[in-house]
């Protein structure tokens, strides 16, 4: 069979636009994969105890999904923990935020229970006594969706809680700029 210009033109088109289709299903299917891979997506939920378990001198975060739709200003129940696993007394603070599949963030206000106090200056919460070794403290009850931010439930987001600790015997103030026991 002989191909003539016409017949070879349509050939390589009909070649062409197959490769095409192939490479395009190929992208769509790994992109799809690997955007459902790293989607936001945490073992914990509003509503479920969460607790950080912290040694002196590290940080520890927990996360927990953030689903529905919450107006601003809306109270929301959430039980949120620090736990004292080392062998020392530590100083303890704590910072909250919301992000959003759009990778924005926006701090989060929190219901405090006794013993914990938030510093506008450096946007931290201080447990203002020395957690003892082997204890635990609870950081809040509620937490308090922002004045300026709307929670859309066709939108993925997610609550962070970054714990951060001092060895009860190191110099808060130094370090961390404010000495949570003040003068105690």
């Amino acid at each position: 069979m002989k191909v003539n210009k016409e017949k070879a033109g349509c050939l390589f088109v009909i070649v062409f636009l197959t490769v095409a289709l192939g490479v395009s299903i190929y992208f769509g299917i790994s992109g799809w994969y690997f955007y459902s891979e790293t989607n936001y997506v945490t073992d914990l939920s509003l509503g479920k105890t969460v607790q950080a378990n912290i040694k002196g001198n590290q940080a520890n975060a927990v996360f927990f999904n953030l689903e529905g739709s919450y107006l601003p200003n809306s109270k929301l129940p959430q039980v949120i923990s620090v736990n004292n696993i080392s062998e020392s007394p530590l100083f303890i603070r704590a910072k909250c935020c919301i992000l959003s599949s759009a990778n924005s963030t926006s701090p989060l206000e929190l219901s405090l229970n006794s013993n914990w106090e938030y510093r506008q200056e450096d946007g931290y919460y201080y447990y203002n006594n020395n957690l003892e070794m082997q204890s635990k403290t609870t950081l809040c009850d509620f937490i308090i969706m922002p004045s300026d931010l709307f929670i859309q439930s066709n939108k993925k987001y997610i609550v962070s809680v970054v714990f951060e600790s001092l060895n009860g015997s190191q110099d808060a103030t130094v370090l961390w700029g404010y000495n949570p026991l003040g003068n105690k």
